[in-house]
């Protein structure tokens, strides 16, 4: 173990950038510091970081932020707690290549978005993570965007792109939207946009068409869909809702996801969208209280493969459509932390693939649930302030002789 460990660590590289200047934000603009964060904005160069100082007794900055021109990074001058803004955060990129990060924000009334497609070439990059959004949403979902949302809560809003990764939310949406979308991008590649860790609320949402928790619309990319823990009693809605994806010879994946119904109808709890793309479905499971019409829908491709997943859904509305290898188990019986999606007691326990690709964080055998796994929900739940590593790309299985390539998200202000 410690050989691997350390082969890994040797293949590690991490990149830090120089900035030019630190542009400090404060309240009053005492000692010399900006007033305003579109002051400090302004004076700044591409590079620069923006520190903001939270206000006393939690009051907030009153302005809308345009960044069209400058890399630049938003962030909290005081490690662990955020800056408060009334108002909106806009990147309208007007070069290739360019990068905002806003780290530790809490929007009281506003979003994060852009309203242009970014300039062909070199993606620009948007990274927000720790960020709080009271009643608004994150949307970068036009072209030439690579994005970066991680560990965020929204309390009444959705996140939406096109490239990239949504990691560790925490997503409440009750105005009729799906909580997180993918949409198709402009540029074919085959990379993997991953969905993973994230806490999604369906609400009431009983608008007369079928809603997403994750709604996956996208067939440039490969999309891969692990241990989100879907909690709804909406009306009408699809938890996971593919309805497309990218045919080749790479796979898609939903692996590891819980989905907890609690008095909902006209469901379908996993739906994919019967296309010719390589779909894995491992490992999750369907528990409703409700009347649900079916646990997992569609995927007939014959490229496909479902197994080891758990549904207390007995009959045609447990695997309808889908060719069940004789791992898949519905009927069963068993109790959820609703908190948290993780499977208290039951068959999921332990009945998730024995394929040592899938072992837990513990090196047992997979737990057919969002806790299950190495990209397991443990991983994202109260995340330290401070420096960090949110999120590791790194492969299951190496074998002898082959070269491990590793990608890594992390944060250190």
């Amino acid at each position: 173990m410690k050989n691997i460990v350390t082969t890994i660590i040797a293949t590690l590289f991490i990149t830090t950038s120089l900035f030019a200047t630190d542009r400090i934000v404060a309240e009053g603009g005492q000692g010399g510091t900006f007033a305003s964060i579109n002051d400090a904005i302004t004076a700044a160069v591409s590079g620069d970081r923006i520190l903001i100082y939270p206000k006393a007794n939690g009051a907030q900055y009153s302005e809308d932020i345009t960044v069209t021109n400058k890399s630049l990074q938003l962030l909290s001058a005081t490690e662990g707690t955020l800056w408060k803004l009334n108002g909106s955060i806009v990147f309208n990129p007007a070069s290739t290549g360019m990068e905002l990060v806003i780290h530790q924000a809490h929007l009281i009334n506003g979003n994060m978005s852009t309203g242009i497609n970014a300039p062909t070439g070199t993606r620009c990059k948007i990274t927000v993570l720790g960020c709080l959004l009271t009643d608004g949403f994150i949307n970068f979902a036009t072209n030439y965007f690579d994005c970066v949302i991680e560990n965020n809560t929204l309390l009444n809003g959705y996140i939406q792109m096109k490239f990239g990764r949504i990691v560790g939310n925490s997503i409440t949406c009750a105005t009729g939207n799906h909580n997180i979308i993918i949409q198709h991008d402009a540029v074919a590649t085959n990379d993997l946009n991953y969905v993973v860790g994230n806490y999604i609320n369906m609400t009431n949402t009983n608008f007369g068409y079928a809603i997403g928790g994750i709604y996956q619309n996208n067939s440039n990319q490969y999309y891969y869909i692990a241990n989100n823990f879907i909690d709804t009693d909406a009306l009408n809605n699809n938890p996971v809702y593919v309805v497309t994806s990218k045919t080749g010879s790479g796979k898609n994946y939903i692996q590891n996801n819980s989905v907890y119904h609690n008095g909902s109808n006209n469901s379908w709890a996993v739906y994919v969208s019967s296309t010719n793309s390589i779909t894995e479905v491992f490992n999750n499971f369907v528990h409703t209280g409700g009347f649900a019409v079916y646990a997992f829908y569609g995927l007939n491709s014959v490229n496909s493969i479902f197994g080891y997943n758990y549904t207390n859904l007995s009959g045609a509305n447990a695997f309808n459509t889908m060719v069940n290898d004789g791992t898949n188990v519905s009927g069963a019986t068993f109790t959820i932390d609703t908190a948290t999606g993780e499977v208290l007691t039951g068959s999921p326990i332990d009945g998730g693939s024995p394929d040592n690709a899938y072992l837990d964080l513990d090196l047992t055998r997979n737990d057919a649930d969002c806790f299950g796994g190495s990209y397991s929900r443990a991983n994202f739940i109260n995340t330290p302030t401070g420096a960090i590593t949110t999120f590791m790309i790194a492969p299951r299985r190496v074998l002898s002789g082959q070269t491990i390539n590793i990608s890594a998200d992390g944060y250190d202000r």
